[in-house]
C-alpha cells in the first residue's frame, strides 16, 4: 500500500481503539471497486495509455543521466548513516511561501523547482530528470480508500543559467503540470517504451512533497491520552524497516507546512559530509531565492558564502576542497 493508505489505516485503527467500533462510518468504496472499474473500461484506458506514452516518449528522448560532482562510488560505506534532516526557520519559510503565492505557483512546484536548481548547481547539467511520486489517478472519491495508488513520474526540467529564478519557476510549473496530466501510465510502462538505461532508469534523484499526515491520528491519541497508563502501551518487538532511499542516489522529502526537510542518500555513493552539503544547500537556496527571486540562477548561492555571485562554486568533498569555476 502507499503512504496515504498507511496514514488512513493508522487513523482508523486508533479511532476504533480509543472511540469504539461505532465511531467510524462504513467505507463507501473499496480498492476492489477501483479495480473493477478499470476492468470494465479497458478501451478508454488503452486509448489514454497510448496517448500518454506518446507524450513521455517525446518528453524523455535524448535524456542524459544526472551526475552529481559530490558522488564518489565506493564498495565501502562512506557514512554510517543514510538519512539526515533539518528544518527551515519560520521566517524564511513564510517569506518563500509569500513568494509562491505572489507568483501563482503551488508549494509543490515551488519547492520542487529549488531542488532542481540545487541539482543543477552540483552537476552543471542543463537538462535532466527527477522522479516524484504522484497519485494515480487523482480522484477525490478515492481519498479515503486503502490501496496502492501512488505512481512515480519522471519529470524533465531544462535550466538556463541566465534565467532568473522567477522565470524558471514559471516555466517549470508548466512542465510539471504537463507531466501530471499524463500521469495515468505507470513508470514501468514508460520505461518499457524506451531504450535500455542505467539501473536507476531515467533518474537517480527523487523529490517528494509532503509525507504521512498524522495530525488526525495525533488528535485521536491526545484526546485519550489522559486515560492511558504505562500498562496500556507495551512494546512487543521492534522491526527495522527497509531503507528505500538506497534505491536512489538522493531522495529529498519536504514538509512545506512545517519546514521539515529529510534527505535520504546512498551511503555507498555519498559521504555524510557531502549529503549535508546538499541538504544545507537546499535550505540556503530557499532563503536566498526567497529574498531575491529575480536573481539569475547562475548567481544564486547554494552556500552560506556568496562564492556563486563571483562565478565560483565551492564544495567540500572528502578531505579536500574542490573549486568549480563557472564561466558566464
Amino acid at each position: 500500500m502507499d503512504e496515504q493508505s498507511l496514514a488512513i489505516i493508522f487513523y482508523e485503527l486508533f479511532t476504533l481503539y480509543f472511540r469504539g467500533f461505532d465511531s467510524l462510518p462504513p467505507p463507501k468504496l473499496h480498492y476492489s471497486d477501483f479495480s473493477d472499474w478499470l476492468l470494465r473500461t479497458p478501451d478508454s484506458h488503452n486509448w489514454l495509455r497510448n496517448h500518454q506514452l506518446e507524450f513521455w516518449a517525446e518528453s524523455l528522448k535524448d535524456v542524459q543521466t544526472l551526475h552529481l560532482t559530490l558522488v564518489t562510488p565506493s564498495s565501502e560505506l562512506l557514512s554510517p548513516i543514510s538519512h539526515i534532516e533539518t528544518v527551515i526557520d519560520p521566517r524564511t519559510l513564510e517569506r518563500y511561501h509569500a513568494l509562491l503565492r505572489e507568483a501563482g505557483v503551488t508549494p509543490f512546484s515551488g519547492f520542487f523547482a529549488v531542488y532542481n536548481v540545487l541539482l543543477f548547481k552540483y552537476s552543471l547539467q542543463a537538462s535532466f530528470v527527477v522522479g516524484t511520486p504522484a497519485m494515480q489517478p487523482n480522484l477525490p472519491e478515492l481519498a479515503n480508500v486503502v490501496g496502492f495508488f501512488t505512481n512515480i513520474l519522471p519529470v524533465k526540467t531544462n535550466i538556463d543559467a541566465d534565467q532568473t529564478f522567477s522565470q524558471y519557476l514559471t516555466a517549470f510549473k508548466a512542465d510539471l503540470m504537463k507531466s501530471l496530466e499524463n500521469g495515468d501510465v505507470t513508470y514501468e510502462e514508460i520505461l518499457s517504451q524506451g531504450e535500455d538505461r542505467s539501473p536507476y532508469g531515467y533518474f537517480a534523484h527523487v523529490f517528494k512533497f509532503g509525507g504521512m499526515n498524522l495530525d488526525d491520528v495525533e488528535e485521536v491519541v491526545m484526546d485519550a491520552a489522559e486515560e492511558l497508563t504505562s500498562d496500556d502501551i507495551q512494546v512487543q518487538s521492534i522491526t527495522a524497516l527497509p531503507n528505500l532511499g538506497h534505491q536512489y542516489e538522493v531522495h529529498l522529502t519536504v514538509l512545506n507546512e512545517t519546514g521539515h526537510i529529510a534527505l535520504q542518500f546512498d551511503n555507498h555513493l555519498l559521504s555524510e559530509e557531502s549529503a549535508r552539503l546538499l541538504l544545507n544547500g537546499y535550505t540556503t537556496l530557499i532563503r536566498n531565492l526567497g529574498l531575491d527571486p529575480h536573481i539569475k540562477i547562475c548567481d544564486a548561492s547554494a552556500t552560506t558564502n556568496q562564492y556563486d555571485c563571483l562565478g565560483i562554486q565551492m564544495s567540500y568533498v572528502g578531505e579536500g576542497a574542490e573549486a568549480k569555476i563557472y564561466l558566464k
